[in-house]
């Protein structure tokens, strides 16, 4: 009876400590995934208002907006057109 209880206790310690250690695991990448996207969200707020002059800007802008479909249709039509010499250009925006 003893033994059965022992074990029990074993058993039941061993669940709690891996729930706890996995939670803890959780909640700390979960932590850190959240403080990036908040310092992504402020370093873009923050340069939001800035002018670029030329292609920069307007590469800038259409990097800028929050639908991914229509960002990548308006970036490859503005891409479509440029030459090789944009680059200079294109990168800055980036």
């Amino acid at each position: 009876m003893k033994s059965t209880l022992a074990w029990l206790l074993v058993i039941l310690l061993s669940a709690f400590a891996s729930y706890h250690f996995a939670y803890e695991g959780g909640y700390q990448s979960g932590l850190e995934a959240g403080l990036e996207a908040d310092r992504v969200a402020r370093m873009v707020a923050a340069i939001e208002d800035l002018p670029f002059p030329g292609l920069t800007g307007e590469v800038r802008d259409v990097l800028l907006l929050p639908d991914p479909i229509e960002r990548v249709q308006r970036l490859a039509e503005l891409l479509r057109e440029l030459e090789p010499s944009a680059l200079p250009q294109v990168r800055q925006a980036y």
